[in-house]
């Protein structure tokens, strides 16, 4: 009766594993990180990755992101948005940078440590974008002296991280109107 049990218990562990496995199968998965008074996020689709992230403990920030890239098995994503405005004053940024494999880095502004950091091709400066990510979503981010936000859009639903603190009268109206808020 032993083997029986152990048998019919493997079979629904293999069996539920599939089910999940293609349920969530074209569905962007968002893990939000613990990095204490900031937000980090490392957001799964496919075999692609994006971080993003706002100002945050340092120390936390560093291991979490890698922690979670390398969860994926890798420690590359394709994007790494640095959506707050002193981004390039923090050392974790660029240990993350130095300990992961990025295709593109977007910051809101330069100065030549990021520069001289990291390659001209894959850095891409801007205090507001829009950013195709995955298949056909966007991320659409503005970072200025009042707050530093980001509008994802993955899968039909929108995502408003809020990194930096804010006054709701100065967020653009089309920030306002998304399914789910993430703030600090």
């Amino acid at each position: 009766i032993f083997r029986c049990i152990c048998i019919a218990m493997s079979a629904n562990i293999l069996v539920f594993s599939l089910v999940s496995y293609f349920y969530y199968d074209g569905l962007t998965q968002i893990r939000i990180l613990n990095v204490g008074e900031g937000i980090s996020v490392v957001a799964y689709y496919g075999g692609d990755k994006i971080v993003l992230t706002g100002e945050a403990d340092s120390y936390s920030k560093r291991y979490r992101i890698i922690e979670n890239l390398e969860y994926y098995n890798q420690k590359r994503a394709d994007l790494l948005l640095l959506a707050d405005k002193n981004a390039l004053n923090d050392p974790a940024n660029f240990q993350i940078i130095s300990s992961c494999d990025f295709n593109r880095i977007v910051t809101p502004y330069s100065n030549q440590s990021i520069e001289n950091f990291v390659d001209d091709d894959k850095l891409f400066v801007e205090p507001r974008a829009s950013i195709e990510v995955f298949d056909g979503d966007n991320v659409r981010y503005i970072t200025c002296e009042s707050y530093s936000l980001a509008l994802c859009s993955f899968n039909d639903i929108s995502v408003l991280f809020l990194f930096d603190s804010y006054k709701k009268a100065e967020i653009p109206e089309e920030y306002l109107d998304a399914d789910i808020l993430v703030c600090r």
